[in-house]
């Protein structure tokens, strides 16, 4: 058997997970906050902003990378009325699941350098994501609590760069052995 294949089957399916998790709450409402979204609705900044996008109420409970592309991508003009910064903001979400499947077909292509920079980038990015939510006070926040993709990422990208460096010297040992 192949040094390099655990390492590969194990980066292919937690870089499947990482491209998984860019659909799963980055941000989700609390309890009460929710229950005032359902009840009371949203103001009508955030309504506007809902139907330009195609935002639904629970969607805006929990708030997914995905979503947030969509609604910087859909409908940033109206947030920051200028499309540019708009765009920038939705590259930069939209980033994240890219990097993902770049990083999956190159566990599937068995290229670990190109893993390792495709991961790294990937992080880089989701931490450029966090800065940024924090930095413009959207977390934390006393209606919001950080959801499940913001806790899975960090292990991701350090299981990934470890699986990196391993495919890399697993295919370094195939190599020896078979000269």
């Amino acid at each position: 058997m192949s040094r390099a294949k655990m390492p590969r089957i194990i980066a292919l399916v937690v870089a499947l997970i990482a491209i998984a998790t860019f659909f799963l709450p980055y941000i989700s409402a609390t309890k009460e906050y929710a229950e005032t979204i359902e009840t009371v609705g949203l103001s009508k900044a955030e309504q506007e902003m809902c139907e330009a996008a195609h935002i639904s109420k629970s969607e805006m409970n929990n708030m997914s990378l995905f979503t947030y592309t969509k609604a910087y991508l859909l409908a940033g003009d109206l947030l920051y009325r200028d499309v540019t910064n708009a765009y920038i903001e939705g590259g930069l979400f939209a980033s994240v699941g890219v990097l993902a499947i770049l990083v999956a077909l190159c566990a599937l292509g068995k290229k670990p350098i190109l893993m390792f920079i495709m991961n790294a980038l990937m992080g880089g990015a989701f931490y450029l994501i966090n800065w940024d939510v924090v930095d413009r006070r959207i977390m934390p926040d006393s209606n919001r609590v950080w959801g499940i993709a913001h806790v899975l990422y960090w292990p991701l990208v350090a299981i990934l760069a470890v699986c990196a460096i391993w495919l890399f010297i697993g295919k370094r040992q195939d190599k020896k052995a078979n000269n």
